[in-house]
């Protein structure tokens, strides 16, 4: 079970990140406190990524969410179960 990622400013779905992926992202981006459910991706936070051998798929995901923007602050739930 991975986790629905969502433009925190619009609600918008970004889509999901399967678990492995999702913990790439939480290890390599710093949370600000424990229990932070957000992170704010900038361009070239992805380049750091990249350069820490973040996943080809981690790394597409997060420019198709950037989008062209300078930046987006991304949240995270699990998603639904069914």
């Amino acid at each position: 079970m991975g986790r629905v990622l969502f433009d925190k400013e619009s609600g918008r779905s970004l889509g999901e990140l399967d678990d492995e992926a999702f913990a790439e992202l939480a290890r390599l981006l710093e949370a600000e406190h424990n229990d932070d459910t957000d992170r704010y991706v900038t361009s070239e936070a992805i380049d750091y990524l990249e350069s820490e051998g973040a996943s080809v798929r981690l790394i597409t995901f997060l420019r198709q969410a950037l989008a062209g923007a300078e930046g987006i602050e991304m949240s995270w739930k699990p998603p639904a179960r069914t």
